[in-house]
């Protein structure tokens, strides 16, 4: 009779969720000569143009969200309260 250890897939991804940036990041800063950190930076580089398209898609549909407009607005009318108020 063996134990199995069982874990479910919502476990597995929250794990890599919480570990693969700080994995990726740990790599990435590395002064040495890394492989991956040179796939990665290759790859990067090739893919520029569509990595820009993703990230004006993503502010687009920020920018056009009811909810993020109402949080903009409530950071800003704090920052003009907060600035007003020290003068």
């Amino acid at each position: 009779m063996t134990n199995e250890i069982k874990i479910s897939e919502e476990k597995i991804k929250e794990i890599l969720k919480e570990k693969l940036p700080k994995w990726f990041a740990e790599q990435l800063s590395s002064d040495y000569s890394n492989p991956l950190k040179d796939a990665v930076e290759e790859e990067i580089k090739a893919q520029d143009g569509i990595i820009k398209k993703f990230v004006r898609e993503i502010f687009s549909d920020m920018l056009e969200d009811p909810k993020f407009k109402e949080e903009i607005g409530k950071e800003v009318i704090g920052k003009i309260i907060s600035k007003g108020l020290r003068d």
